[in-house]
């Protein structure tokens, strides 16, 4: 079998840094060109902006209108966040905007989906201080694998329709988890209420121990290995979702489990933040801090 074809990001697509008008000039800001902002790349599919810009900002500023169908992709704080824009905007400086020099040569949901699964590679090239940051030096010189386009079509297409199925499938999950929460209320009621006058008593009193966990936030691995470390984004609805866990190596494993390594059928408990009180048990088959 002969080796995938590659080529360059920079051969395949123009590379459009964006920018910032001045704060200090109110005439730049308000009017109607969107501008993005990493945060609004959360969206994925980009079809509203948290902030716009005039004209007269644009053209004072390093921004670009890019136009309806660009990729975009983060570089700086947040490296690597991917999203496509279904308006025409302009981003600030921390994105850069991709579009193809010929639209026979790649997709741009399959670069989309490369780009994704190259995240830890742009992760390990970031640098910087507390904010790393890549440049578009090191965007231009990432390797893009170049199967034949009706190949890349398909398998953005496989890929599109299982992140539908997961999506769906986390919907069900949150409406079971609602309705069981009703159900809940109903059979037992407010439990800080007690309207029906249940017997109460201290967490410490129905638990062989309670265990703190580290508080600090560990290196992580670049690599997947066994040793998952749990995050509180990862425990919702009830459920461990190790799907975006991040790893670590077993010397930091090791260290993190000093107190204890949770067993299967624990319950492990988010105590901070916007995510405190959810709670799940630890599945069987999985190592975790």
């Amino acid at each position: 079998m002969s080796e995938m074809k590659t080529a360059k990001l920079g051969t395949l697509c123009y590379l459009l840094a964006g920018g910032t008008p001045s704060r200090s000039k109110p005439s730049f800001w308000g009017g109607g060109i969107p501008w993005v902002k990493i945060s609004d790349m959360l969206q994925g599919e980009i079809r509203y902006t948290e902030e716009s810009i005039s004209d007269e900002g644009l053209e004072n500023c390093a921004a670009k209108l890019l136009p309806k169908g660009t990729l975009l992709i983060s570089i700086f704080a947040t490296i690597g966040r991917t999203a496509i824009l279904k308006i025409d905007a302009a981003t600030n400086q921390a994105i850069v905007g991709l579009v193809p020099k010929r639209d026979d040569t790649i997709d741009l949901g399959y670069l989309r989906r490369q780009l994704d699964a190259q995240i830890s590679f742009l992760l390990k090239r970031g640098r910087g201080g507390a904010q790393s940051n890549i440049n578009g030096a090191i965007l231009k010189d990432l390797d893009i694998p170049l199967p034949p386009l009706n190949e890349q079509k398909r398998i953005a297409a496989v890929l599109d329709k299982a992140d539908k199925v997961r999506s769906r499938r986390r919907e069900s999950l949150q409406l079971t988890e609602k309705f069981l929460h009703f159900v809940f209320l109903d059979m037992f009621g407010d439990s800080k209420a007690n309207p029906k006058g249940w017997d109460q008593c201290l967490l410490e009193d129905l638990c062989e121990r309670i265990i703190d966990c580290p508080h600090n936030t560990p290196v992580y691995s670049e690599f997947p290995t066994e040793f998952y470390c749990v995050r509180s984004s990862e425990i919702q609805n009830g459920r461990l979702d190790l799907a975006s866990s991040r790893f670590v190596s077993e010397s930091v494993f090791v260290q993190r489990i000093a107190r204890h390594e949770p067993q299967a059928g624990e319950v492990i408990y988010t105590r901070e933040g916007g995510r405190l009180g959810n709670a799940a048990q630890v599945p069987h088959g999985k190592r975790i801090c």
